[in-house]
């Protein structure tokens, strides 16, 4: 579990706990901004540097439309104004730590899978939406040099606080992905009313536990939704 009270950056912790393990947090103790600082700077910002070095980088940043200066601002603003690992960062540390990720606020979730190869036990139904992820994914399969079979959930509970679930079920991926309201990220939880048909609208709700049995006007769903993500 991690919060305000230990880090400035949670969200920076919890993907580094993915990636190096629990214990060599724990192996930190008062030296946590010294190694948030070595890792987000002789890590992540010189890998960026060198993007023509590192095999899929360059695809996996057109493929989520992000440039390499953005993440250099990204990076800087984290360590020296906002404080906190942006969403578009985020991506671009899990590919460079190889790690699937899929983040949750209340009813909605946000995912960064790098790669979605799954174990097709007998005993799992692989439902569409898995198969969804899996194809939404396929060109980024090939640009890492590891497959990465598993999902990590990081959990942001009411009291702002980051907790981390390692190497997540089939079948819980499942339910998060039935049962949630997928966003592109935290930031902008959803788009323009005109974006939407209204039986999209009516789904989200759904998912977001706003009732649809009454039927409604496609701008008052739309506001409900709105506030029910804390989008006013």
């Amino acid at each position: 579990v991690f919060d305000y009270s230990v880090t400035k950056d949670p969200f920076f912790w919890c993907l580094y706990v993915i990636k190096y393990g629990k214990h060599k947090y724990d192996s930190l103790n008062n030296k946590l901004l010294e190694e948030e600082n070595n890792e987000k700077f002789n890590h992540i910002f010189n890998k960026i540097n060198k993007l023509d070095d590192i095999p899929g980088l360059k695809d996996f940043l057109k493929i989520n439309k992000i440039t390499k200066t953005t993440i250099k601002n990204d990076l800087t603003e984290s360590t020296t104004y906002t404080g906190k690992t942006s969403y578009k960062l985020a991506k671009v540390m899990c590919f460079l730590y190889n790690i699937n990720i899929i983040v949750i606020e209340n009813k909605t979730y946000f995912k960064v899978l790098v790669n979605t190869e799954l174990d097709n036990s007998d005993d799992i139904d692989n439902s569409d939406d898995i198969d969804n992820l899996n194809e939404e994914n396929s060109k980024v399969t090939d640009l890492v040099t590891e497959l990465v079979t598993n999902y990590n959930q990081i959990t942001i509970t009411e009291n702002n606080e980051y907790v981390v679930t390692f190497n997540l079920t089939e079948n819980s991926v499942k339910n998060i992905t039935e049962n949630y309201y997928e966003i592109d990220s935290f930031d902008k939880k959803i788009k323009g009313i005109g974006y939407y048909k209204v039986n999209e609208l009516t789904e989200i709700a759904n998912k977001l536990g706003i009732n649809t049995s009454i039927k409604k006007k496609k701008q008052d769903l739309y506001n409900e939704i709105k506030i029910e993500l804390k989008e006013e």
